[in-house]
């Protein structure tokens, strides 16, 4: 989220909000393609089994293979600019899916660029709020998550 930049937002449109997303039944099945041979059965079947956890685990294992950064353990600025297009829709489009819309490189992408701009902590709350992963109460456990 860090290497997306805030736009100037007109906030009187109205907010997305969680209930604005659509059942999974209507979204088509995703074609599982890869750039790099990468295998997105797995992530496929953690998702459909609705086990957040351990596919945001997963998807990061994924990422780092497609970017050949598994020794390294993490992305670097030129890695994620490297990432194939391919790739990154077959991700998000396995996300947007199996979460009915609300989670997924574009959906939280759309979220956050319309979001007002204000401290990043601020802007990551409401964020969280948008998304059903953070309340008065604080931030919501995977396992508790709606969807």
């Amino acid at each position: 989220m860090a290497l997306i930049k805030l736009n100037d937002v007109d906030v009187s449109l109205p907010e997305k909000q969680v209930s604005d997303f659509v059942d999974s039944s209507s979204i088509p099945e995703v074609n599982l393609n890869s750039e790099r041979g990468v295998d997105y059965s797995k992530l496929c079947d953690i998702l459909t089994h609705k086990k957040w956890r351990e596919a945001d685990i997963e998807t990061a294992k994924l990422m780092l293979k497609i970017a050949n950064r598994e020794n390294r353990k993490k992305l670097n600025v030129n890695s994620i600019n490297n990432l194939p297009c391919t790739d990154l829709r077959t991700i998000n489009q396995l996300w947007v899916k199996y979460s009915n819309g609300k989670f997924g490189f574009s959906a939280q992408k759309e979220i956050w660029e319309n979001l007002p701009a204000q401290t990043f902590f601020l802007t990551y709350e409401k964020f969280g709020d948008r998304l059903g992963w953070h309340s008065i109460i604080g931030w919501t456990n995977y396992d508790n998550l709606d969807i």
